[in-house]
């Protein structure tokens, strides 16, 4: 009875513990998003603010419901549902985390800014936007995959695939640490400023950009949406169609990448586009003699990256 008591009292004590914490953390938490609002509205003519906040120390997740951008004067632009962060540590590299913004949508205020301009559809519509990304410390391998979704209108993905990211993250992770202690307002000396751009663009130009693919897909709706911003041009879909279908053949592409273009234009379905560059490729490479004049040869280009282009009603 007493070790069953003893156990009790110890179960006890690591719930308070926990519930102390978490509202501790969660404290801070809400000093920092208050920071962070202050620094944006500092910075732009735009506020920020939400209704309820969650934490969940075990998952490295923060949840903010209500989320709204207005004007300084309080006029509503945006409202957001839900914004989800899960997986970020601020003094960690970011190993597996997802950011989640839901239920985004315009306001009848933001509408009436656009005026006479026809764009019911896309302004009516939710979107939702998801991004995740991973990365291993040891290899600085990292993927990073993004995904926006307008309600019945479209889904558009993009992935990236990278290396030899460790000192990118780590010198982010560092411009971050050095915001965090700055008062709302104050600015790093100049020097520290080019201290900073400099360990960055080292650090960007010893990249590997290994894969990258991006595809858009119709969800039933994006043809309407289309047909409405053509008739502010006193158009319709089909004429937009076809300018789009004469300046993509003018341009200087790979004749894959240019037929899938259109057919995506003509028919609006489902485009897929991806490249893989050859292994051991940096970003200071990219910029060499040698493979900048393949830019000027669509197809030799094409080849040196990898394209495949997919196009579907």
């Amino acid at each position: 009875m007493k070790k069953f008591i003893a156990l009790f009292g110890v179960g006890v004590c690591a719930v308070a513990g926990y519930v102390y914490i978490e509202q501790s953390i969660e404290s801070s938490v809400k000093d920092e998003i208050a920071r962070q609002f202050a620094q944006v509205e500092a910075q732009s003519d735009i506020r920020m603010s939400y209704k309820n906040l969650t934490v969940n120390m075990w998952q490295s997740s923060l949840n903010l419901t209500g989320v709204e951008v207005a004007t300084l004067d309080g006029q509503a632009l945006l409202q957001v549902d839900d914004f989800a962060l899960v997986g970020y540590q601020p003094n960690r590299l970011p190993e597996d985390v997802t950011m989640t913004i839901s239920g985004i949508q315009f306001t009848k205020y933001a509408k009436q800014l656009f005026g006479d301009i026809k764009a019911d559809t896309l302004l009516d519509s939710h979107y939702q936007f998801t991004t995740h990304s991973t990365l291993e410390p040891q290899s600085g391998n990292a993927k990073i995959t993004a995904k926006l979704a307008g309600n019945e209108l479209f889904d558009l993905n993009m992935s990236l695939g990278l290396g030899q990211t460790t000192d990118l993250y780590q010198v982010s992770l560092d411009m971050q640490q050095a915001a965090r202690e700055l008062a709302v307002g104050e600015q790093l000396g100049l020097e520290t400023q080019l201290q900073q751009q400099t360990k960055m663009m080292h650090a960007v130009m010893a990249v590997e950009p290994k894969t990258f693919s991006l595809s858009i897909a119709n969800r039933g709706k994006l043809a309407i949406a289309l047909d409405e911003l053509a008739q502010n041009q006193d158009a319709d879909l089909g004429q937009l169609q076809a300018v789009y279908a004469k300046q993509i053949a003018l341009l200087s592409i790979p004749e894959q990448l240019k037929q899938g273009l259109t057919e995506f234009v003509n028919n609006l379905g489902k485009l897929d586009v991806s490249l893989a560059l050859p292994s051991g490729t940096r970003v200071m490479d990219l910029q060499k003699p040698d493979t900048l004049s393949k830019l000027s040869r669509p197809e030799e280009f094409a080849d040196y990256i990898n394209l495949k282009v997919d196009s579907s009603h």
